[in-house]
Order: structure tokens, then sequence, then C-alpha cells
């Protein structure tokens, strides 16, 4: 046997490995990897925390389970596939999130309270976001939902997810997205513009959307309507 220093291309953890063989087990997560990749990833320099992807993050078996850095513009590490529960809960001074390809689900409360998040990405390969995952990010202005996130009879998405975003001024919804829950925009900006052609069967996703609706305003962005028989929004220009 010829064992070197490697580190583990998902949890960043340093561990020997024996150059001889071509796949090996890591130790620390339980994940297999191609030993000559590991062995290079260590030999760049590329110096790991153990568990970390780097020193400002915790991962195990792709969960981003904590985040313990004063950086305020975040970008997620490609080893990760699901950003945990409660991971970046009150994490008051973070300011952008940059979400990679890699990353498919967002659990329950893991942006709950970060008050200064103004900038998040969502990519495409997101297919589930938890309960109040984004829950009181008060500066956040704008949302787009991708179209992975289209279930079977609705979005796969939990309540509340989008709820306390008091400035959230844009929301941008796939057309691929049939339906949403009720109530995950709530308590948005009174000002909310929406893009998505679905929002007529789905006015109870957000309150000020279901306000607009019973004052006989525009759903989309809250102007006036005009005309008899199709009724148009003098802002937007859609259609009642």
């Amino acid at each position: 046997m010829s064992f070197v220093q490697a580190k583990c291309p998902h949890c960043s953890g340093m561990l020997a490995v024996d150059t001889q063989r071509d796949v090996w087990v890591c130790e620390l997560c339980g994940e297999p990897f191609i030993v000559s990749k590991a062995v290079e990833l260590f030999n760049s320099g590329d110096s790991g925390q153990g568990i970390s992807e780097n020193s400002d993050f915790v991962i195990r078996k792709g969960v981003v389970r904590k985040y313990s850095s004063d950086n305020t513009d975040v970008h997620i590490p490609e080893s990760a596939t699901v950003i945990g529960k409660d991971c970046f809960r009150n994490c008051v001074d973070i300011v952008s999130v940059h979400i990679p390809e890699t990353v498919r689900s967002i659990e329950s409360f893991a942006f709950y309270g970060c008050i200064r998040l103004t900038e998040v990405t969502l990519p495409e390969s997101i297919r589930h976001i938890g309960e109040s995952a984004f829950d009181g990010c008060s500066r956040l202005v704008s949302v787009e939902l991708p179209s992975g996130l289209n279930g079977e009879f609705r979005a796969d998405i939990g309540r509340n997810a989008f709820a306390g975003c008091s400035n959230l001024v844009s929301v941008t919804v796939s057309d691929r997205i049939k339906a949403l829950p009720h109530d995950i925009f709530s308590n948005c900006s009174e000002y909310v513009n929406f893009r998505w052609k679905n929002l007529r069967d789905n006015i109870n996703c957000c309150d000020v959307v279901r306000e607009r609706s019973l004052a006989g305003r525009c759903i989309y962005c809250g102007g006036k309507l005009k005309g008899v028989f199709r009724r148009k929004c003098l802002s937007c220009g859609e259609s009642a």
C-alpha cells in the first residue's frame, strides 16, 4: 500500500488514501470519490477544514449544516446539494446569496430572519423550498421561482416560504408552475408586481393580490382597470 494525503471532493475532509486504488470512501462523510481527483485537490493547496468546503461552511453528505463567516456575500460551494434547516437562520448581516446548480433543496427556515438579505438567485436545479425558508427577509426585493419547482399538483414550496418579505416588489414565476400554496408571499410590499400567467387561478398565494382582486384592481400590479367587456390595466397592460 502507498498512502498519501488527499482531500474529499464532497466534504473537503483531509484523509490518507491508498494511491494503488481507484476509488476510496471518505471516512468523514461516507461518500465515495476518485482517488486521483482527491489527491489533486489536496496538492492544489486548497486547504480544507475537515468536514468543510472551506472555513465558512460545515457540509455533511452534501448538506450545508452551518455558516460561520462574517462575509456578507455568500457563495454556496458546489459540493452542496441541500441547504439545511436553520442553516442561515438569523444571519442578519448577509446581503447576497449565490446558489450553484448542484443544489436541489432549500430546507425549512434556511434563511429565516436574514433581515439584510437583498439578493438571492434560485437556479433551475431547485426542486424544493421548505416552510418559512425566506420568512422575514425584509429587504429582499425580487424573487424568481424556476420551473424545477413544479410538482404534480402544485409547486413544491412550504407555507410562508417568503412571508414577511415586506420590500418584495418583483415576483416572477415560471409559467410551467401551475399552482402555488396559499399565502407563501404574505405581508410583502403593497407595490409588488407579479409576472406569471397563472396568477388569476392563484390569487390566494399572496394577500396583496387577493386584496387587489376584491377591490377590482389589476392583480398583477395594483393599477386601475379600464374597459367594459375586456378590461385592461392602465399601468401594465394586463387583462383583468
